[in-house]
């Protein structure tokens, strides 16, 4: 498989993914930080999708 391909299969992959690792969770959910020293579950998907982005 050339990189390319891996590329956009990774990023198709992961709709699949956090749609149902989200569903039923609230906005205090998405914003909460299990502890301080950890990223909310929130903006480690928002980080993930900006990553497509580029």
């Amino acid at each position: 498989m050339e990189w390319r391909n891996l590329i956009i299969d990774g990023y198709g992959r992961v709709l699949e993914i956090v749609e149902p690792a989200l569903a039923g969770m609230t906005k205090a959910g998405l914003d909460k930080q299990p502890r301080p020293d950890c990223n909310s579950m929130g903006w480690i998907v928002w980080h993930l999708t900006r990553g497509q982005d580029s």
